[in-house]
């Protein structure tokens, strides 16, 4: 029997799934299930997205044996721009994700006090891990340049020479691209499978 993971599950069905004194066992066994099910749907969901993912770092572990030194020679100042570039992408999406993340928080705490108090304990560790964020994204921000020259000088140049003139390098980063890629389908045929 298959189940479709797009059942509307939230934390509100699942509590109220909480066994109450007057149910039958048989409605017990079927609250049972339908936790197990929702359970089992997240996971699958987990687990896929996860596969996705390495198998879109596969790629770009394979692409330099797949490409070849004469091209990547040819194309050595543009993969330097595009490998700082991409760092420093990935590094403001982490940070600009980490204030994101605590401006939902913020919310969803002013929702939850609006409810019931929140107390003083919980509210000095979302100001301090706040607090702590910003400083972080102000820190990022003024050392902008710094980082990115950083980044420059010590991680794209480096690799993108290695990549070019090691084909060692380059046959490894393909076994590995092909482990990687190999473990994202399977991930991603086993959630299918279970779900």
């Amino acid at each position: 029997m298959s189940v479709t993971c797009w059942l509307p599950f939230n934390q509100q069905v699942i509590s109220n799934m909480k066994a109450g004194s007057n149910d039958s066992a048989f409605v017990l066994q079927v609250k049972a299930t339908l936790l197990s099910l929702a359970t089992t749907c997240i996971i699958m969901k987990w687990l896929n997205a996860f596969g996705l993912l390495l198998q879109f770092l596969s790629f770009w572990f394979a692409a330099p044996e797949l490409l070849g030194d004469s091209f990547l020679k040819r194309m050595q100042g543009g993969l330097k721009a595009f490998v700082t570039k991409f760092s420093v992408v990935i590094f403001m999406i982490v940070i600009l994700g980490y204030g994101l993340t605590f401006s939902i928080l913020g919310i969803v705490k002013g929702m939850k006090a609006s409810e019931e108090p929140i107390t003083q304990n919980e509210m000095i560790r979302y100001y301090l891990v706040f607090g702590i964020a910003t400083f972080a994204y102000m820190l990022f921000i003024f050392n902008f340049k710094k980082i990115k020259l950083w980044l420059d000088n010590k991680i794209a140049g480096p690799l993108v020479e290695r990549l070019i003139q090691n084909p060692d390098l380059r046959k490894n980063a393909l076994i590995t691209g092909a482990i990687l890629f190999t473990m994202g389908f399977l991930m991603q045929f086993f959630s299918i499978i279970i779900s």
